[in-house]
């Protein structure tokens, strides 16, 4: 009796160890995919174009930091790139890396959305109900403050989004008050 039971459970256990495995093997691809496109790319550049269209160049200035320089080479802000140091916040169908520009007054000008593999329709109502834009005008200190409601009918994707910005500014107002301070400490 006990091995009949079994024998029926076999078939389960085959169908759970092979979404296991998929959902496995789905992870690890999402991770290395976030470790391969630590450099800036061109699709890094022109999503950056999109806030500020004067953008000509990225020029590193840390991990996943970069200087944004216009076609004259002055520096027109930075941009901070949420992708490798932020791959374990997952949305919907994965992590979603992205890209927050900040001006020459620390302000930030824009939040954009780098290649990921959301479902379009969620990225889409994100994005049309102006979520992306509600750390316009705050400051890195401020953003990593302020809780942001989800989107409904998006929900992972949104709150993915928001978890991202709030930990890799968090990361990057750190090193950035480590910055100010050493400069202090030569300056005195």
């Amino acid at each position: 009796m006990k091995i009949a039971s079994i024998k029926n459970k076999i078939p389960q256990a085959v169908v759970l160890i092979v979404i296991l495995l998929l959902v496995g093997f789905r992870t690890s691809l999402n991770r290395e995919k976030g470790k391969n496109n630590a450099a800036p790319s061109t699709e890094i550049l022109s999503s950056i174009q999109k806030i500020t269209p004067t953008a000509a160049e990225l020029e590193s200035d840390g991990v996943e930091q970069w200087s944004i320089r216009s076609a004259n080479g002055s520096v027109i802000g930075k941009a901070i790139v949420a992708q490798q140091t932020t791959s374990e916040i997952i949305g919907y169908s994965g992590p979603i890396p992205l890209a927050i520009i900040i001006d020459n007054n620390d302000k930030i000008v824009g939040v954009s959305l780098l290649p990921n593999d959301e479902t379009p329709r969620f990225v889409e109502r994100v994005v049309n109900e102006g979520f992306t834009q509600k750390w316009n005008g705050l400051t890195a200190e401020q953003s990593v403050s302020k809780d942001m409601d989800a989107i409904s009918g998006a929900t992972y994707s949104s709150v993915a989004i928001a978890e991202t910005v709030k930990q890799r500014l968090s990361e990057y107002s750190k090193t950035e008050a480590a910055a100010r301070s050493a400069n202090l400490k030569e300056l005195l």
